[in-house]
C-alpha cells in the first residue's frame, strides 16, 4: 500500500513538471516566433 502511494505521488509530481515544462516551451516558442517577425 505504502509502495503504491509513493509511486503514485512520484508520478503526480513528474506529470506536473511535464505540464509546466510544456507551457514554458510553448511560451518560449511564441517569443522566438515574434522576435523573428
Amino acid at each position: 500500500m505504502d509502495y503504491k502511494y509513493t509511486y503514485s505521488k512520484l508520478f503526480n509530481v513528474l506529470f506536473h513538471i511535464g505540464v509546466i515544462f510544456n507551457v514554458l516551451l510553448v511560451i518560449w516558442l511564441y517569443l522566438v516566433f515574434f522576435n523573428i517577425l
